[in-house]
């Protein structure tokens, strides 16, 4: 699979694969899906009319880690880790995690505090470190800004992301349903290129014997898709990155004549992508500079040459002289997100761009970043999707934008 927002691998191991199904309910009954390496737990290919209902995701050995802090200064800290749970070693001063037949290097950490919650102004300062396994615990030397405090938790990151948690492309009317994901490889539950998803009584909460950790990434991520997506009574607590993220897929322009465009992708992990287009989608033609519209055209063609690079054809010349970026602004879906609680992670709470209509409403936010934020660009992430209609009600927030 070419997966959105995730670093592209050989193959990928699938837990349990639908391909083609048509009008079926999965009811896992309360069972835990229980794994041991890179996987993902569920995956849906071209399928439309399903139900995924009442399971539990989670790995033996997470790929992240939670540790104690022992002792704090400017230069170094010490942490426990618990062997058991979270099995380690220190090669050439990095700490690294292994399990069955794996080996992951450290690359960062984050702070909690005894609530939970990211520490309030440590955010992303934890800084490079060497390690080094003393009697008392894993000893981390740093230039430390800002010094953690002795008794928080720190989770320590490692493993790929390239096995979302769930997977879904190319499908419609897909129901996920009172799933719970105590540990994912990767983005937690990813839907890419689907119209119409519902995704109720959804949780990212820490498994047993984990304090503040669920989810390796983002929790729920909608790339490319369109018709209405509802998230409704859902909890995210623990990740490493955005509980919600919604948006397209901008695309750079290479050269251009008459109708005729040559172009790539610009993000290296959102490759691949052979449905980015068909005939008849509308794209916005946008001036990478300032993200302005300069015009919309209509797809004739659209083939990969590789998976970075690709050839389009459209119904009329693009602009000359500006440096373009395109836009499907077909694949850009309603949202309605109600009713959910927006717990501490490591990034923000709800990161929403598409044109279309959008309704946040009642929700609960403890978002250690932005709670909410509207953005999209075509030169860094190239997230797409300019917000034109958003309603924002009723909602609660607390503790927000503590950290950047």
């Amino acid at each position: 699979y070419f997966i959105s927002n995730s670093e592209p691998a050989a193959a990928h191991t699938v837990g349990v694969l639908l391909e083609g199904a048509r009008d079926q309910t999965l009811d896992f009954c309360g069972k835990t899906l229980r794994f041991d390496r890179q996987a993902i737990a569920i995956a849906l290919d071209g399928c439309e009319n399903i139900t995924i209902e009442n399971a539990v995701i989670d790995w033996d050995i997470p790929f992240s880690a939670e540790g104690t802090i022992l002792t704090a200064s400017p230069e170094a800290v010490t942490v426990a880790i618990d062997p058991e749970k979270y099995p380690h070693h220190v090669g050439d001063g990095t700490l690294v995690f292994t399990g069955p037949g794996w080996t992951s290097r450290y690359f960062g950490a984050i702070e909690f505090d005894k609530d939970g919650r990211v520490r309030a102004g440590a955010g992303d300062t934890f800084p490079p470190v060497t390690a080094d396994i003393t009697p008392s615990g894993v000893e981390l030397r740093g230039a430390f800004s800002v010094v953690p405090q002795v008794g928080n938790t720190l989770v320590l990151r490692h493993g790929v992301r390239s096995h979302p948690g769930f997977f879904c492309q190319n499908s419609q009317n897909i129901t996920l349903r009172n799933v719970t994901f105590h540990a994912t490889c990767g983005l937690g539950a990813l839907f890419q290129f689907c119209e119409n998803i519902t995704v109720q009584h959804v949780s990212f909460v820490p498994g047993p014997g984990r304090r503040v950790l669920s989810g390796h990434d983002d929790g729920l991520h909608f790339s490319n898709c369109r018709g209405q997506i509802l998230v409704e009574d859902c909890r995210f607590q623990g990740l490493m990155d955005d509980p919600i993220n919604v948006h397209g897929t901008s695309v750079q322009v290479l050269s251009h004549s008459g109708g005729l465009v040559q172009g790539r992708f610009g993000h290296p992990q959102s490759i691949g992508f052979n449905t980015w287009a068909a005939p008849g989608d509308q794209l916005s033609i946008l001036d990478c500079r300032t993200l302005n519209a300069l015009g919309t055209a209509v797809v004739k063609s659209f083939s990969l040459s590789d998976p970075v690079h690709f050839t389009l054809e459209l119904d009329r010349p693009l602009p000359a002289g500006v440096d373009l970026a395109l836009e499907n602004i077909t694949n850009t879906p309603r949202l309605l997100c109600r009713r959910n609680f927006f717990g501490s992670c490591r990034a923000r709470g709800l990161l929403v761009t598409t044109p279309r209509t959008v309704v946040i409403e009642d929700n609960t936010f403890e978002s250690s970043g932005s709670a909410i934020l509207l953005s999209g660009d075509a030169n860094a992430w190239y997230e797409s999707g300019a917000c034109r209609d958003v309603t924002i009600r009723r909602n609660r927030f607390f503790h927000c934008l503590t950290s950047y």
